[in-house]
């Protein structure tokens, strides 16, 4: 490990110690050790791991000629049945992989849409025997989309329930459930059981809600897909609802759609059960197509289910695929993953989706449709209620238009992997064949229409462009890293692929592929892996659940935890294998085992050997009261929740920065709230400032005896209102002993050079009432961010730096600061004497601090901002500053940053940086090698300034970020030049902006990970950027604190940015954290459920301050209540 066994004997050590001293029942064993090999095993792979460098992991394509399976989902469209009137219609179908016969081999059954559904018998060897028609299994005319695998009347005996869909006719649409025969054989009684659903379903899952013992069934539906009666807004129809089933323990079930909280109308293509708040009973994520948003259902262990999407996830994807629910991160909560449809080929992306239309989504959104985007989402569970999604940090948010999705571990190394299929029949979305299609269905009987026409639904759809391409395989390799592996793995045979299946089919103790193609033969994909041992366990239920659904194991291996979850139902329309799989990497002896059932009884066992199928009974388990990683009142800081801070709020005025500027990333109206922290009335209790908006004033807290915060009614800054605090600081103006406060003015509401970007100086009469001072304050228009005081001439007094942020609606541009001394309380403009570097185009200033960099007992100065390199503004000890960026090797350190904080970070005597970013969890990446770059001018010439972002592609060449029409919305030029999307898509950003070149201003950025500088003295200073846990959102800001105290420096951490435009998705994984330092340079991230931060507003500033006599942490959120966390 890198960091060093001190740290993580003391984790451990605290730990047990305190969760010993506050043990109430046996569950908290398991949270215990939970959180020690959290903190042991998520920073590297270890023991475990089976090294990268000698893998032989892959993948063998097994030919039909060996294997015997001869199937094919064959897709024929004629005049009825095309995607002009069914969009579904290229949706596919699911496999499932079943023991038909109990002989220890898993066999394969296969769902056709048009034709007849096949089931092969596993004779070992990958070999097959197609006993479909003898079986009984394969159906009529219905359309067949999903199959679930389930023994639903507890014989011991695999039963199958298809799903029926697309078709009018009723009659054609109910479900089938085949019950086994123990021979080989099915009979269907779908209808006797109460379960031949009519209401257009797509997939299935049984599971034991309510843990009586018995499989319950939930049924996910759809609407009429018929495009002539397609609705935007969906009418709440209880046919066209999921519906829940509840067994009655006698071949019957009872629909309890109501009863059970389920109801939702919705093109749901699939669902996934598992216990993601680890309190023993199954929650569900519906995953829903198109506007109709995903659900996460919280079971209440009442029979009913609460919808708290709203409060569990901050964004989710917009056409929503397969999902899968499984713990990705060895943490032991449950993560879920969806797929979507968005491509990573930047030709693909330009060709065939169109931008986001702004209108639309925020009409959703303000529907409670929640935030909806265009790519897959990887929802991390931070185990206080909340998810993040980190996607984009994990290089998986993009896989073109995906189906199946799931979890396993293909190369047996601990970490699961992670398989997704993908693959349209037409490229039905292609601008070029949409405007085609759209020209012609306009005009067909238009005699006088001179376009193309075409004499069937067949022949212009075969217009659309047909492309096959690769599923994709990614590899986890730990700490929050996944590596395409889809190539490495040979995976990467081009498919129109649907529904897939993972299971270990020649007993090998690796995990293989089964793949249902459209038109194409069915995938087996045997894997190879010739490295890293394995443990898979069988369990066998008491009651009716004889497959013992929805029970837990837990392993440990030399302080690592794996956590699995036994379900069938993964990904889309498909069944896995009903086994829980462990690779254990290198390890021969499994430390410990835990298996616990849902009925509460658990089994433990102890030196485990791999490389075996362990087969559990759950009449040999004993009585357990408690879950395995249930919540725990073990947490560094605890929320202060009360309806007087809950009234403390600021509140943004509503701008809309991209009506001017289309194509720029991110509002910058609301880089707000500002906060200020100190004792303005000499009680010894320290207040606070909160900045205001345009329109709303700044409010002043008092805090009184009682810990409360009592808002100063009347104050001079109300009568500023008209601007907006950028930011806000206490210090002593005029020497009198007490502090006064400045607020700098900012925004891009206002026009460029508005008097409203002047600045405010309020004057304190030493008992904490205010006068407005902003006479003494020279009028420098520029639109700030950030406002520093400190003595930079040695005269005792404090002069101010102002650094500028932007030019209004001249996104990108840099803009001047200023350094402003003080001459007996009033500031005077000195910027171009004493520090001339900072006139005209600066930079876009956001953060900063005043710091003796090189120990000359003057005080230099630090900045950061947007397009920025950290600068170095070094005192000659006289005042003047002078950029030494180079000197101390920051000049090619360029960001996004957000926050810097002066700390000695290793003890050694001199001051480090904390260095606030982007963080990684975005579509905009960056490299030194391949920076990512915006180019400012106005290319048009009409007037308005355009900011053009551009990024590497593959070819080593920079393309536009953003797609031709919005392009062609800021810049109408494209349009014409680039008569078609493909053109477009061809188009380097050089091509685009050819012969309009001159006086473009071009910046760069080469880092977006947040870290740390460590100051190296003569060497300069060196970034190190923090674990990735600190990567999945953008901070903004930073509290330095002893958490555990042990005389080291810790520190808290907090940031989100909600309004980026609508094609990009919002940053709003944040949910503030703490990371431990052992004053050697290494951080250690604590648990989120450890934390006690459950910061996931769109959080601006954060800082210690003392309520009472307790240390706190105050949150300043933007357009939200503050929060403030105690820290314990």
């Amino acid at each position: 490990m890198d960091l060093g066994d001190s740290i993580l004997s003391y984790l451990i050590v605290y730990l047990c110690i305190n969760l010993f001293c506050m043990m109430k029942s046996t569950y908290v064993f398991f949270y215990a050790w939970s959180c020690i090999f959290y903190f042991s095993c998520n920073q590297v792979k270890q023991e475990q791991t089976v090294s990268n460098d000698k893998k032989t992991t892959g993948f063998e394509l097994m030919n039909s000629s060996h294997t015997n399976i001869h199937f094919s989902n064959t897709l024929t469209e004629d005049n009825q049945y095309n995607y002009l009137n069914y969009e579904a219609i290229y949706n596919g179908a699911g496999v499932a992989i079943l023991d038909v016969n109990n002989d220890g081999l898993q066999d394969l059954f296969f769902v056709s849409n048009q034709d007849k559904e096949k089931l092969y018998l596993n004779k070992g060897d990958f070999k097959f025997d197609d006993i479909s028609e003898s079986a009984g299994i394969q159906g009529a005319d219905e359309w067949t989309a999903g199959v679930c695998v389930a023994d639903v009347n507890g014989d011991g005996y695999d039963d199958i329930y298809v799903c029926c869909h697309l078709l009018e006719n009723e009659e054609k649409r109910g479900n089938k459930l085949y019950i086994n025969n123990k021979n080989n054989t099915f009979t269907e009684q779908a209808s006797q059981f109460g379960i031949d659903d009519k209401g257009y379903s797509i997939h299935a899952n049984f599971f034991d809600y309510d843990l009586d013992g018995d499989l319950d069934l939930l049924v996910a539906n759809q609407p009429p897909n018929n495009n002539k009666t397609r609705q935007e807004i969906l009418k709440p129809e209880y046919i066209y609802s999921n519906h829940f089933y509840k067994n009655n323990g006698n071949n019957t079930f009872t629909d309890v759609t109501n009863e059970s909280g389920l109801f939702q109308v919705g093109y749901c293509l699939s669902t996934s059960v598992g216990d993601f708040s680890n309190d023993g009973y199954p929650d569900i994520y519906v995953a829903n197509d198109y506007n109709v948003p995903d659900a996460v259902y919280l079971n209440l262990r009442n029979g009913s289910f609460q919808n708290i999407t709203a409060n569990a996830l901050n964004h989710m994807s917009n056409f929503s695929m397969g999902c899968d629910m499984s713990d990705m991160n060895n943490d032991g909560w449950l993560d879920i993953f969806v797929a979507d449809m968005v491509s990573e080929n930047r030709y693909r992306n330009k060709v065939n989706m169109s931008g986001m239309n702004p209108a639309q989504f925020w009409k959703f959104v303000n529907l409670g449709f929640q935030y909806q985007y265009m790519f897959n989402t990887m929802q991390l569970n931070q185990g206080n209620g909340h998810f993040s999604e980190i996607a984009q940090m994990l290089g998986m948010s993009k896989t073109d238009w995906s189906w199946s999705a799931f979890f396993s571990d293909f190369d047996n190394d601990g970490w699961k992997d992670l398989y997704i299929t993908n693959g349209l029949m037409r490229d039905v979305r292609n601008k070029d064949f949409d405007h085609l299609r759209s020209e012609f269905l306009m005009n067909k009987n238009n005699p006088n229409y001179q376009g193309e026409r075409f004499n069937s639904a067949v022949e212009l759809l075969n217009k659309a462009p047909s492309v096959k391409i690769s599923n994709y395989m990614f590899q986890n390799k730990g700490s929050l890293n996944f590596e395409n592996k889809t190539s490495a793995w040979k995976l990467n045979d081009p498919s129109f692929s649907q529904g897939a299946a993972f299971g270990d089919l020649d007993n090998d103790g690796n995990i293989d592929l089964v793949v249902n193609n459209m038109n194409d033969p069915a995938f087996i994909y045997r894997n190879t892996n010739t490295d890293g041992h394995f443990i898979r366990f069988k369990l066998k239920g008491e009651k009716l659940n004889t497959r013992s659904f929805g029970a837990r194991a837990v392993i440990y291996i030399n302080g690592n935890m794996q956590v699995q979850e036994l379900t069938n139902v993964r990904g889309y329309m498909s069944t896995s294998e009903p086994f829980l799989h462990f690779g254990v990497g290198n390890s021969q002896i499994i430390d410990s085992v835990i298996v616990r059932w849902p009925s509460g009884k658990l089994i433990k066992k102890l030196k485990v050997k791999s490389n075996q199928l362990l087969e559990l009974n759950e009449a040999d388990a004993i009585e357990s009261r408690g879950q395995f990683l249930e919540t725990n009142s073990l947490q560094y800081t605890q929320e202060v929740n009360s309806e007087s801070l809950n009234r403390i709020s600021h509140i943004q005025n509503n701008y809309d920065d991209f009506k001017r500027e289309i194509l720029i990333p991110h509002k910058m109206s609301t880089l707000g709230p500002c906060l200020a922290i100190a004792d303005v009335n000499s009680d010894g209790l320290e207040d606070f400032y909160l900045g205001g908006s345009a329109g709303f004033s700044g409010q002043l807290y008092l805090q009184g005896n009682d810990g409360n915060f009592l808002l100063q009614t009347s104050g001079p800054w109300q009568a500023f209102k008209g601007s907006e605090d950028a930011d806000a600081l206490f210090f002593d103006a005029d020497q009198d002993g007490d502090l006064d406060l400045i607020v700098c003015s900012g925004s891009n509401v206002f026009p460029e050079n508005s008097p409203l970007y002047n600045d405010r100086l309020f004057i304190n009469n030493g008992k904490g009432q205010y006068t407005d001072g902003s006479k003494k304050l020279p009028k420098l228009s520029t639109s700030k961010g950030l406002v520093k005081a400190f003595d930079m001439d040695g005269d005792k007094d404090l002069d101010l730096f102002l650094g500028g942020r932007q030019i209004p609606g001249k996104y990108g541009l840099s803009v001047q600061s200023f350094i402003l001394i003080n001459d007996n309380g009033t500031f005077i403009d000195k910027t171009k004497e004493l520090c001339p570097v900072l006139c005209s185009d600066f930079g876009n200033v956001s953060c900063g601090s005043w710091l003796d960099i090189d120990s000359d007992a003057d005080q230099d100065l630090v900045l950061g901002g947007e397009w920025m390199n950290i600068k170095i503004l070094e005192n000659n000890g006289h005042g003047y500053f002078s950029d030494q960026s180079v000197k101390w090797k920051t000049d090619s350190t360029f960001g996004w940053w957000n926050s810097i904080v002066a700390t000695d970070i290793d003890a050694d005597g001199d001051l480090d940086l904390l260095a606030g970013n982007l963080g990684l969890n975005s579509k905009f990446k960056t490299s030194k090698e391949k920076p990512f770059s915006i180019y400012l001018n106005d290319f048009d010439q009409n007037g308005t300034w355009d900011s053009y972002l551009g990024a590497y592609d593959a070819d080593g060449k920079i393309y536009p970020v953003r797609g031709r029409q919005c392009s062609s919305e800021q810049m109408p030029f494209i349009k014409e030049k680039f008569s078609n999307y493909e053109s477009f898509a061809k188009a380097t950003l050089d091509n685009i902006l050819e012969g309009k070149m001159d006086h473009t201003v071009v910046k760069r950025v080469n880092e977006f990970k947040n870290g740390f500088f460590i100051n190296e003295g003569k060497n300069g200073f060196k970034f190190k950027p923090f674990p990735m846990e600190a990567q999945i959102a953008p901070i903004y800001d930073f509290v330095v604190y002893d958490f555990n105290n042990d005389g080291k420096m810790d520190l808290a951490y907090g940031g989100n940015y909600f309004n980026r435009e609508v094609e990009t998705t919002r940053s709003d994984a944040g949910i503030g954290g703490i990371l431990l330092g052992d004053g050697k340079l290494n951080f250690v991230p604590v648990h989120s459920s450890l934390t006690g931060l459950k910061l996931n507003r769109d959080l601006r500033k954060m800082k210690l301050i003392k309520v009472g006599n307790k240390d706190c942490i105050l949150s300043a959120n933007n357009n939200s209540p503050i929060q403030l966390n105690m820290i314990k």
